[in-house]
């Protein structure tokens, strides 16, 4: 609907959805290495947890831009949606690395876990015969 008034505004909206973009960016870029994590939270989950609280920040206003056909018609939009479209892959994929990170801790640990359960059996086994005599 070209020459409405809400033209403008959206606009106005979608160059603020790419400054927020930029802000996550920069975050992401700037503490990937050692991110923000909550108290008490394990490194492995608080890394996965910040990964995701940055998806739900740009996610969101998509989720609500999709809604609206005129406003998915401008040009800014697009180029706005390539940028996010960027920026949720390289978050789905650093969950994903730690996510990969934590299956394979525990599988090492269940793993030694029942290692030990098994030697510890083996022993209980070994000696119950020489306590009953």
């Amino acid at each position: 609907m070209p020459g409405l008034p809400f033209e403008e505004k959206y606009k106005q909206l979608i160059g603020r959805f790419v400054r927020d973009l930029i802000l996550v960016e920069t975050d992401y870029n700037e503490n990937k290495e050692h991110p923000p994590i909550a108290r008490n939270f394990p490194p492995i989950s608080g890394k996965i947890a910040w990964a995701r609280q940055l998806y739900r920040r740009i996610s969101g206003p998509v989720e609500v831009f999709q809604k609206n056909k005129d406003l998915m018609a401008l040009p800014e939009t697009k180029k706005a949606i390539k940028k996010y479209n960027r920026l949720a892959r390289v978050l789905v994929e650093y969950e994903l690395i730690f996510v990969q990170v934590s299956v394979v801790h525990v599988t090492v640990y269940n793993t030694l876990y029942a290692d030990i359960q098994l030697a510890l059996a083996h022993y209980i086994l070994n000696f119950i015969p020489l306590l009953l005599k």
